[in-house]
């Protein structure tokens, strides 16, 4: 059998647009986490910085797939509407780009993914690369309770359980469609490894996969539909927003200081009172959102940067940008999401993507997934893992 890199000369067949992306994440990913160790923080890095990577990976992304840029006028208009909703959000409170980039960076991220997917050799030779990319970040991770304070340069422990799920998922699901004892082996390495940084959203995250790749397992083949997938996309969606409201306002006020402790942690741990403020926000600016100010007088109160993250991303959309970005957005998501499902590709699309991005959008119920390059580029480049194309 020849090794993959054979099977990658240009000459025969080219690089698909999609290698080019995932290389130029893997690049952004790292650069991301490590320059600020080694360089400090940049001059205006809040809107400097991210904008930089955001400008070079979506450049790339329309530059390598541009000759497959051709869909349907009513999906044009979705990412349309949900950039300029997003951009006049951020320009009326006119303090935040980073919304705008990152909910437009996911869109077009999954749909470039969706017209030209890696070749399964291609695959075999960045899927290695992204696990030691993910192995070098987490050298930099702090291990044990996410709440404690970290030290200068060091990774928060929610995002390295993180970095291990989303490299788990794409694992597991090799495992599922390939069998083999070694990634059998490396499945559960990493599963365990959760247990190290002790994120109950990242052992969410690896559980629910899990669970629903071994039931999906059980179902039609043409089970995944179109309609299906979008319809669930969506529905979770607005479920993150009814859990966050159940949380904060029914259940938090009936228990009153009452405590449910989850792994040694107390379930109410400050998103009670993140939540009720992302709630009152809404209602004050329903239509364009409060951009990044979110519980601001919380933040001066008590000194901590951490009350201005709604730790939902669903809430946290709905808070920053509005309802009408709110609406778009998560429509045009799981449009992208679904399409892979519609007509004869359906069934060589495979299950593990759409299982994915719903994961993602189950475990965003707890945290910030779409505003923070550190956790969408890891998102992109697993989709991408995923939904390599089959080939003989």
């Amino acid at each position: 059998m020849k090794p993959a890199l054979c099977n990658l000369t240009p000459r025969k067949r080219g690089l698909s647009a999609s290698f080019w992306l995932t290389a130029v994440l893997l690049v952004c990913m790292l650069l991301y986490f490590y320059l600020p160790v080694f360089c400090g923080e940049l001059p205006f890095g809040d809107y400097l910085y991210p904008l930089f990577f955001a400008a070079g990976f979506l450049a790339a992304a329309i530059a390598l797939s541009a000759r497959k840029l051709y869909t349907p006028l009513w999906l044009k208009l979705l990412f349309l509407a949900s950039f300029l909703l997003a951009a006049i959000s951020s320009a009326l409170d006119g303090t935040d780009l980073t919304h705008a980039y990152g909910l437009l960076t996911v869109l077009v991220g999954l749909y470039c993914y969706r017209k030209d997917p890696l070749r399964r050799a291609e695959r075999e030779l960045l899927l290695p690369l992204f696990a030691v990319a993910v192995g070098l970040l987490l050298l930099n991770g702090v291990p044990g309770d996410p709440s404690l304070t970290l030290p200068a340069g060091k990774f928060n422990p929610n995002t390295c359980g993180f970095l291990l799920t989303v490299l788990y998922c794409v694992c597991f699901s090799r495992y599922l469609s390939e069998r083999g004892l070694r990634r059998l082996a490396l499945s559960i390495l990493l599963f365990l490894l959760q247990l190290v940084y002790l994120s109950r959203t990242a052992l969410l995250g690896s559980l629910f996969f899990t669970c629903a790749a071994l039931v999906c397992r059980t179902w039609k083949r043409n089970s995944f539909t179109a309609p299906t997938v979008c319809g669930l996309l969506f529905c979770f969606s607005l479920l993150g927003v009814l859990a966050a409201f159940l949380y904060s306002e029914v259940l938090f006020p009936l228990i009153g200081n009452g405590k449910i402790v989850i792994l040694g942690k107390d379930l109410f741990t400050g998103r009670q009172t993140i939540w009720n403020g992302a709630f009152k926000a809404i209602a004050e600016h329903p239509l364009f959102g409060v951009g990044n100010e979110l519980n601001r007088d919380l933040y001066e109160q008590t000194g901590n940067v951490l009350m201005m993250n709604a730790h939902n991303q669903p809430l946290g959309t709905l808070a920053a940008t509005g309802l009408p970005s709110f609406l778009v957005f998560y429509a045009a998501f799981s449009a992208v999401g679904a399409a892979p499902y519609a007509g004869a590709y359906g069934e060589r699309a495979g299950r593990a993507p759409a299982l994915f991005l719903v994961t993602v959008t189950v475990m965003s119920f707890f945290d910030i997934y779409f505003f923070s390059p550190y956790n969408f580029y890891a998102i992109l480049i697993a989709y991408g893992l995923l939904f390599a194309r089959k080939e003989a």
